[in-house]
């Protein structure tokens, strides 16, 4: 590993320590987080290493972040912390170099993993909201995956869905953007075995925890699905789930859409990813956390386009990053998650509307510049 790819790995592990810092911790014990899912996941670590009775569904069978805290010699909540921490900084790192082995320049791959750690849905909440650990751990494992699959390295795949079968249901999702990668890239005829043996050691492990791991309480898929599938047709949620967990860089993938349609084009299976894990949002009612598989296709998307349109030296291009990574951090603002809140609810949202708007009226005016840059070269 060369020096520069050393010196933004050593910059990004400082950046995460900062916005550990910076996102705070979950008062716990306080009403109304002390119902939340964290409750569950305590109890599961108190109890490790041996199964609780006392869970509910799902949350009995996300085995793997609650029993690895459980085992740790420290109190519970430092134990996630700690897990937490050294999961997020594993994260950024690799997917700073997942960047890199598709083709974005050191300092971009920097830049980008820089806007998702300042992205308070797709990876503030987590560090704040400490106990979702397996969600970090998800999060680390998919950027794994898809490196892996680009690579074609099978043993690697099949081992992280095992993983990913005791973490979380969206190993699934995973596994279909695999069997995807293959038909898109004409590979089925030839891998189709080496599918069936990566995808049957996660399916075991699945149903496995799901016969034998108790539960006590709470629903099961269908009956998930049967509760929350009507949020698809109320808007006002399906902004949540399209829009809000990618401020202030909503609007990037649209403005720039010849680069959008140009990458899906190239990786269907990226494309499959995201509607599935669209649609997997029918199965729970936290919106912007259920969004968090799609950071690993959007900030490979935005890298490719800030390579492609924000890569100059020029003082504009500099200004413009600036200005977005500012924009970043303002959105990162809130009135309930961080160490330093903001005054209220309105708050937030004027912060919010304004990083958005500020990114998406400097991607208007790349694009404008650039058309009339062409048209002036042709007269």
């Amino acid at each position: 590993m060369n020096s520069d790819k050393l010196k933004y790995i050593f910059l990004l592990i400082l950046i995460t320590i900062f916005f550990v810092l910076f996102y705070g911790n979950i008062p716990y014990k306080q009403h109304p987080y002390s119902i939340w899912d964290l409750n569950n996941y305590i109890k599961m670590a108190n109890c490790s290493p041996k199964i609780s009775t006392q869970i509910e569904r799902p949350f009995t069978y996300r085995i793997l972040g609650p029993y690895a805290a459980g085992l740790l010699p420290f109190s519970v909540a430092n134990s996630f912390k700690i897990l937490s921490i050294l999961t997020a900084i594993a994260l950024v790192i690799v997917f700073f170099l997942f960047l890199r082995s598709n083709g974005i320049n050191s300092f971009l791959s920097f830049f980008t993993v820089f806007l998702f750690i300042a992205n308070r849905h797709l990876f503030g909440s987590n560090m704040w909201n400490y106990f979702q650990l397996n969600d970090i751990i998800s999060q680390f494992l998919i950027v794994l995956f898809f490196w892996a699959m680009i690579k074609q390295k099978f043993l690697t795949m099949t081992i992280l869905l095992a993983i990913g079968a005791m973490t979380r249901e969206t190993w699934i999702l995973v596994g279909l953007a695999f069997f995807i990668f293959l038909l898109e890239k004409k590979m089925w005829g030839k891998y189709w075995k080496k599918f069936l043996l990566a995808i049957i050691p996660a399916s075991l492990i699945f149903f496995a925890i799901r016969i034998f791991v108790p539960y006590n309480g709470g629903i099961g898929l269908y009956e998930a699905f049967s509760t929350y599938y009507t949020k698809f047709f109320k808007l006002e949620i399906i902004l949540r789930l399209l829009a809000h967990p990618f401020i202030p860089l909503t609007l990037f993938p649209l403005i720039f859409w010849k680069d959008t349609v140009k990458f899906f084009r190239k990786n269907i299976f990226a494309l499959v990813f995201i509607l599935a894990v669209l649609f997997s949002t029918g199965f729970g009612v936290n919106n912007e956390r259920l969004m968090q598989p799609v950071f690993i296709i959007f900030f490979w998307l935005i890298a490719i386009i800030l390579q492609k349109h924000f890569s100059s030296n020029f003082a504009t291009d500099r200004i413009f990053r600036i200005s977005i990574l500012l924009c970043a951090l303002i959105s990162s603002l809130h009135h309930t998650i961080g160490y330093f809140t903001l005054p209220s609810r309105n708050y937030t949202i004027i912060m919010e509307l304004g990083s958005f708007s500020i990114v998406g009226i400097i991607g208007i005016y790349k694009l404008l510049s650039e058309k009339y840059s062409r048209q002036i070269k042709l007269t």
